[in-house]
Formats: structure tokens, C-alpha cells, sequence
């Protein structure tokens, strides 16, 4: 539909506690696309002209709905576990999910007005979140229009890859609004996000049109929700611990039989 061969799938599961999968306990199907994920994404950034400062991933989808706030929040997740100094930013303002993925509630309301963040210093606007290795830049309880707040983040971009390795970016969905089309341009790398049985084709399509008459950077295509496989897969680590404990030594002595 949208002439993408998709890089990661994301498998789909009964029932998740919702927020970031991507534990240093967890290695199952699920954590471990996102760390694939994670994988792709510094293997492109790996093969870019050198830049000053970190790169710059924005995640985007064609719809609302369609998985992006989860893959940012468990990219970040992924990319600060392999030591990365890494920045989560909120560019969806006009339905903020992302900081109650990494904090488990909204973000706080500010009485600055929005002109204020242009010169506030940035790391006044970085906050933490349940996990202590990701940052959070969430501007979305600031009072100014959308499309005002994306440009403000888009002009402090210089600034915030000056203090991280990585800046993941939760956009607005390209096919429902436009001031995503603002971010585009300032991407190191692409993250289009699309879920199975939810997102709508032609919006997939158009949205795919768009990146490709309008971003430079590569685009890796993500598709949510895939039924996975069964497998006995993520078992094994299990397994294997059972068969590195210590024998029990039996000390009782068995009953022979004659062999006569």
C-alpha cells in the first residue's frame, strides 16, 4: 500500500500494563522488537555525515491511534539502556500522551506563556520519568496554539541534541494534521508507525507521499500489532538456567535386580 517493506514488527499482546516494556528485566517478544527497533535505528544513524550534537528521531503515523506514542516512549527506553544520554520530547500537542507513558500521569500545567520557552534555558524544560535513564521534554502544559508549540520545540532542537546523545520526538499524526510538517525537516531519522487492522490505507499512503516529497532523512517503516508467531523462543532463557543448576547428588542406594 504505502511501497514500504516494514523494517520492525511489533507484536501484538493480550494485556500490557501500558507505559515503557523496555526493562533491564524483561526480555521478552515484545521488549525486544523495540530494542531491534533500537538496533535499526543506530545502524542508519551509524552510516549519516558526522554532525555536532545527537541525532534527532521522530516518530510519526499516518492516524491517532496507530501505536506511535508507545514505540517513542519504549525507543527511548531502548536507546538509553545501551548507555545513550537519551531525551523523550512531546510534539503531539494537541493530544499529549507521552509523558503519562514514561511518568504514569499527565504533564504538570506551567502559567508561562509560550514565548517564555524560547529563552528559558533548556535544562529548566527537561524533566525525569519512572525510568531514570530517560529524560522528558514535555512542553504540552504550556499555553500556546499547536502548531506555535511545535516551532518553539523545533527552534530548541540545537539546544536539546547539544545535551543528549539521542532526541526521540512524539509527533502529532501526519495524515490529521500539519504543523508535524514543521519537525520533518530537522529528523536525522524517520520512524513511521502503522497498526494492523486499525490504520487506514489511504492515510497510510498519503502520509508515505508526503515523507518521501518532503524529508531527506531515511525512513524506517514499523508496523504495530502483528499477531506473533507461537514459540518457544523466549522459554529457552528459562530452560537454560534449569540446566545450569548444580545436581542434587542422590545419596541413597538403588535396589538391583538380578539378572538371573
Amino acid at each position: 500500500i504505502i511501497g514500504m517493506r516494514s523494517r520492525v514488527t511489533i507484536p501484538k499482546v493480550r494485556r500490557t500494563a501500558g507505559g515503557v516494556v523496555v526493562r533491564s528485566d524483561e526480555h521478552g517478544a515484545l521488549p525486544d522488537s523495540y530494542r531491534t527497533l533500537r538496533n535499526l535505528v543506530t545502524f542508519v544513524q551509524s552510516g549519516l555525515p558526522p554532525k555536532a550534537g545527537g541525532y534527532v528521531t521522530l516518530v510519526v503515523s499516518p492516524g491517532p491511534g496507530d501505536g506511535k506514542t508507545s514505540v517513542a516512549a519504549n525507543l527511548a527506553a531502548a536507546l538509553s539502556e545501551s548507555g545513550e544520554r537519551t531525551i523523550a520530547a512531546d510534539g503531539d500537542f494537541r493530544r499529549p500522551q507521552l509523558s503519562k507513558a514514561l511518568t504514569g500521569h499527565p504533564p504538570p500545567y506551567s502559567p508561562l506563556q509560550a514565548e517564555d520557552l524560547r529563552i528559558v534555558d533548556v535544562r529548566h524544560l527537561i524533566g525525569s520519568t519512572s525510568d531514570s535513564r530517560v529524560k522528558i521534554v514535555d512542553m504540552t502544559g504550556f499555553e500556546g496554539a499547536p502548531d506555535e508549540m511545535v516551532r518553539i520545540l523545533r527552534d530548541r532542537l540545537g539546544d536539546l541534541t547539544e545535551v543528549a546523545d539521542q532526541v526521540v520526538i512524539d509527533t502529532s499524526p501526519v495524515g490529521a494534521t500539519a504543523e508535524v510538517l514543521d519537525l520533518i525537516p530537522y529528523a536525522d531519522v524517520i520512524v513511521l508507525v502503522a497498526r494492523v487492522g486499525h490504520t487506514v490505507s489511504q492515510a497510510a499512503a498519503r502520509t508515505a507521499t508526503i515523507l518521501s516529497d518532503i524529508a531527506d532523512a531515511p525512513v524506517l517503516f514499523v508496523l504495530h500489532g502483528l499477531k506473533a508467531d507461537k514459540s518457544t523462543y523466549y522459554e529457552y532463557s528459562d530452560d537454560r538456567r534449569r540446566e545450569m543448576q548444580p545436581p542434587v547428588e542422590n545419596t541413597e542406594q538403588p535396589e538391583l535386580e538380578s539378572i538371573d
